[in-house]
């Protein structure tokens, strides 16, 4: 997982990052949101199209790269 996000810290600009809670759902952290000062992790279901498109992607990178 760490490298899958470092891919969507790139390709987010350092905005975005995952993990995995206790439930086994992802959530994201968003730095770049203002109202959040303390960072509060939320469902990757909230992301919008282009930022959905990059989680995956991210992931796919990191796995690519292990296969290499």
């Amino acid at each position: 997982m760490s490298h899958a996000n470092e891919k969507l810290w790139d390709l987010s600009q350092e905005r975005y990052s995952l993990y995995l809670n206790t439930n086994g759902d992802y959530r994201v952290r968003d730095r770049w949101n203002p109202d959040d000062h303390a960072q509060t992790a939320r469902s990757v279901k909230t992301l919008s199209g282009g930022e959905t498109f990059a989680v995956p992607l991210s992931m796919a990178l990191a796995l690519s790269d292990k296969l290499a």
